[in-house]
């Protein structure tokens, strides 16, 4: 299943949804993450957070198993969010609690695009998040 065969309808981009502008980064450059870079996706980051934070919050969490390595058990996940995407991948907030000692500890985890691809568009994110969720035993559309 290639790229092609994931949704777009979506309207995750707004108006801008086959533009690409270079803009600053805030995930690839800059605070935690490294030196500012330019980054096509940045303008648009905003609108994916919040749909996806708004629609597919249950899929970040799918994402946060399966691809990264801070989260090994669902039942310890409180809370997870979007934080923002770039060319290179996308940063989750996981807020895990302890039941035992009733502690909670927020964690950033970086996820990859899958197959170390580089996303320069909004349509390469969309197919992106489709090839992750079928990775997961999620439909591809988003």
């Amino acid at each position: 299943m290639g790229p092609s065969s994931y949704s777009t309808s979506s309207g995750v981009g707004g108006n801008a949804m086959d533009e690409c502008r270079p803009a600053w980064s805030p995930v690839n450059g800059g605070g935690p993450f490294g030196a500012a870079e330019d980054d096509a996706l940045t303008s648009l980051s905003p609108n994916v957070v919040t749909f996806m934070n708004n629609t597919h919050r249950q899929d970040l969490a799918l994402y946060a198993l399966n691809y990264g390595d801070k989260l090994t058990d669902l039942a310890l996940l409180d809370n997870v969010s979007l934080v923002a995407i770039d060319a290179s991948g996308a940063v989750l907030e996981l807020l895990m609690c302890q039941p035992s000692d009733d502690s909670c500890v927020a964690i950033l985890e970086r996820l990859p695009w899958p197959d170390a691809r580089t996303c320069v568009c909004i349509d390469d994110v969309v197919a992106s998040f489709g090839i992750m969720s079928v990775g997961v035993g999620l439909s591809g559309d988003i």
